[in-house]
């Protein structure tokens, strides 16, 4: 939630490279640790 709301209030390209860095960053999680966070919202 954090995240979002900086990415919000950052503009559209912050914003979108914001959630793109969030999005490599959950992808190479190991899936052991994606398994306990809740952040199914966040991968696409």
């Amino acid at each position: 939630d954090l995240i979002n709301e900086i990415a919000t209030k950052a503009g559209k390209k912050l914003s979108a490279l914001i959630q793109r860095q969030l999005q490599q960053w959950i992808a190479v999680l190991p899936s052991y640790i994606k398994a306990c966070l809740p952040i199914s919202c966040c991968i696409r």
